[in-house]
């Protein structure tokens, strides 16, 4: 059903870095309801975890603030989608894709081990 999303999402032939300090992907919205991440983050938390799987980088950050009525964020229901496999950072306040880099940033700086 969505494999033209997962499609866009495929690394062609771009030499990625081993052992990265992290590997970043950012939300793209939530189901109409808020309980559950959209298609689309789905499809960015699936593919940071296979890149995690294969040595690129040691931990995963999901940042995304937008949540419907309250409920869980982008950031919040990527990690849910994944808990237990990976080490996953989460940044919950942007709602904007600078902030998404800019708060991403600052949370590097405060976790101990990334640069």
């Amino acid at each position: 059903m969505f494999r033209w999303i997962e499609r866009k999402l495929v690394v062609k032939k771009v030499k990625l870095p081993k052992n990265a300090d992290v590997v970043i992907g950012i939300g793209i919205d939530v189901s109409k309801d808020g309980s559950s991440a959209s298609p689309f983050s789905r499809s960015v938390a699936l593919k940071c975890l296979e890149l995690y799987e294969g040595g690129i980088g040691n931990n995963i950050l999901f940042t995304g603030g937008y949540s419907h009525a309250g409920g869980l964020t982008e950031a919040e229901l990527m990690a849910k989608l994944i808990e237990h496999k990976a080490k996953v950072f989460i940044e919950k306040d942007s709602y904007r894709t600078f902030l998404n880099a800019d708060y991403s940033r600052q949370l590097f700086n405060t976790i101990n081990g990334l640069r």
